[in-house]
């Protein structure tokens, strides 16, 4: 008997043996799994013990001993194909590009007929999409403006504005439309929301005849997500894209539309949903595939709930109204023009934004692009609403130096911001927009100025009790400090900015930054292509993926990501240090990019 426990005690401590050690290797080494967030190992060892012991007990000798040996090998078997399989669900695996379009991201999603036909909002998706093209290449949107909304009027706007700095201009032909898929379609309260991939390509030149440095161009094929929204009662849609006469009193639109989508005769808002579908917002595949926030149902519910009385309320408006109010603070840091902002920011932020708008000065951008916002939380307080997004932006700074200009990021670099926004909670329905320049209350024209005070009825125009305002904008850790102060508050969900990328893994970051690292120098050489090889076999990447990125990355395509945490961006900055040594050599490009990254860690 003594002999029989002493065996099941060793055989027990092989066991431990077998499950455990390879995690202590991949902590105590850094590698293995750079994923994270495993931790599905406990219960399985515990379930694995348990029957042995059954077995053990139950069985005789050496039976038991032949049933344990079988047992624990179909454990390991199944054990390492469920790891394979987990390494093997990495978001890079299941973005589609243009060179996969029938890849397992892009599946097709009949809308629900009290919507609209398929066919019927791909014909107007594929025109929006073609005339869109146009008016980006001529830089008028006067012909779209009635079908676009005011947050993606201002993301080209704004890129408008960086480009006449430069004095650069984008041609485009020889434009495809491969396929359109609709993807997704939802409803947020009053509102319904299509999302569609559209599968393209196109070529594009970006020229500058005074900065001819940055010149860029060359045939793209890519799939971008577009995303449409209306008003779901709609009894008898109207036709925005085919027709230009005003969706309700039939007279002919407005030919110079601007900030603002507005019939002459009527009145009537063209784009606010009530009459046809409107673009909401265009996000990259990168972005939609990799933002599993996106389909946490219950953190959209939550919010919903809470504002359902509200009808100009939905998620996807209050994330295009973040949109628009970001991107005009970024124009006015672009324009060293800080009262391009202040009648929609509070007194507090105009402060900060008047001292980053002269640091600034000299400045000027080769990429600055919105990413995606995402509404994560709210709460209450002292009857105010406060509402919390998480902000995803693309730049590329240079320095306007005597007209040669000289690049401060040597790569685009993905940033994060948290915008807060505030209303009163008892707040007046709005009779004018503010983000296009008419005053909430009284619905009269407002000039860029620093006097927040209304020039026809004498409101203050950065008031909460009409309109949502910009409270502050923070960087991460700020945000983190702020928060921490709120403890006593209740909030509406559980979500918090960093989950919004929760789907990327720390190899993920560190993947796409070693492509760009390799890239910097234009050449990529054998040992570079060997490493990238190592690396995207130890990921579980899949080879076809990993051909579509370096592409981008010897593009010039991709930009610098990061996660969150200060711990994992350290993770990720060791992989690239190792990465430009493949060719046991640091070139100076590469050089200045680790540099510039390792400021990026603070």
């Amino acid at each position: 008997m003594k002999n029989k426990h002493l065996f099941f005690g060793f055989l027990l401590a092989l066991v431990a043996l077998i499950f455990i050690s390879p995690e202590l290797f991949a902590r105590a080494g850094g590698g293995g799994d750079y994923g994270g967030g495993g931790g599905n190992g406990g219960g399985d060892s515990g379930g694995l013990f348990l029957i042995i012991y059954y077995i053990f007990m139950l069985l005789p000798f050496p039976i038991n001993i032949i049933a344990v040996v079988i047992v624990v090998a179909i454990f390991i078997y199944f054990g390492r194909k469920k790891k394979i399989k987990m390494n093997q669900k990495s978001v890079f695996n299941n973005i589609p590009t243009g060179n996969n379009q029938n890849a397992k991201g892009v599946q097709q999603k009949e809308i629900p007929l009290k919507y609209a036909n398929s066919g019927d909002i791909k014909a107007k998706i594929e025109h929006a999409f073609l005339q869109i093209q146009k008016g980006w290449q001529n830089q008028d949107l006067s012909k779209v403006r009635k079908f676009i909304s005011d947050g993606v009027y201002q993301r080209f706007t704004t890129q408008f504005t960086i480009m006449n700095i430069l004095e650069q201009k984008n041609v485009i032909y020889d434009i495809k439309i491969h396929n359109i898929t609709t993807v997704d379609s939802h409803e947020e309260n009053e509102y319904a929301i299509v999302d569609a991939a559209i599968h393209a390509t196109i070529v594009d030149e970006y020229k500058s005849a005074k900065y001819p440095q940055f010149n860029q161009g060359g045939s793209d094929t890519f799939v971008e997500y577009w995303s449409f929204i209306r008003k779901k009662n709609v009894t008898e849609a109207k036709d925005l894209y085919f027709s230009h006469n005003c969706p309700k009193c039939g007279n002919s639109l407005p030919e110079d539309a601007g900030e603002v989508s507005k019939c002459d005769s009527c009145g009537t808002l063209t784009n606010s949903g009530e009459y046809d579908w409107v673009l909401a917002e265009i996000t990259q595949t990168v972005d939609y595939n990799a933002n599993g926030f996106k389909k946490a149902d219950s953190v959209a519910k939550k919010l919903l709930e809470v504002y359902k009385k509200d009808p100009t309320f939905s998620i996807q408006m209050m994330e295009d109204k973040a949109s628009n109010a970001f991107l005009q603070i970024l124009t006015a840091r672009t324009k060293s023009k800080a009262e391009l902002a202040r009648r929609f920011v509070s007194d507090t932020y105009y402060s900060r934004l008047e001292t980053e708008v002269k640091s600034d000065t000299g400045k000027a951008y080769v990429r600055l692009y919105l990413n995606h916002v995402d509404l994560v939380n709210g709460y209450s307080k002292e009857q105010m609403d406060y509402l919390i997004f998480n902000i995803k932006y693309t730049k590329q700074q240079l320095k306007l130096d005597g007209g040669k200009g000289q690049l401060i990021d040597h790569a685009p670099f993905t940033m994060q911001k948290v915008m807060v926004m505030c209303r009163a909670s008892n707040a007046a329905p709005a009779k004018g927009q503010l983000y296009a320049h008419s005053c909430p209350n009284c619905a009269g024209p407002i000039s860029d100025t620093i006097d927040t005070k209304c020039s026809y009825c004498g409101e203050a125009l950065n008031s909460p009790n009409f309109e949502w305002i910009v409270d502050n904008v923070y960087d991460s850790n700020e945000y983190k400090e702020v928060k921490s102060t709120l403890t006593d508050i209740p909030m509406i969900t559980n979500a918090n900015p960093e989950d919004t990328e929760k789907l990327f893994k720390v190899r993920d970051y560190a993947f796409n930054n070693i492509l760009i690292i390799m890239a910097a120098d234009g050449v990529y050489s054998d040992e570079e292509k060997a490493h990238v090889n190592q690396l995207a076999k130890q990921f579980k990447y899949h080879e076809q993926q990993v051909a579509g990125w370096v592409q981008l990355a010897e593009q010039k395509k991709l930009s610098m990501i990061w996660p969150y945490e200060k711990e994992d961006k350290q993770k990720v900055y060791a992989m690239m240090e190792k990465a430009a040594m493949a060719d046991n050599q640091i070139q100076d490009s590469e050089r200045q990019l680790l540099e510039q990254a390792k400021q990026y860690l603070n």
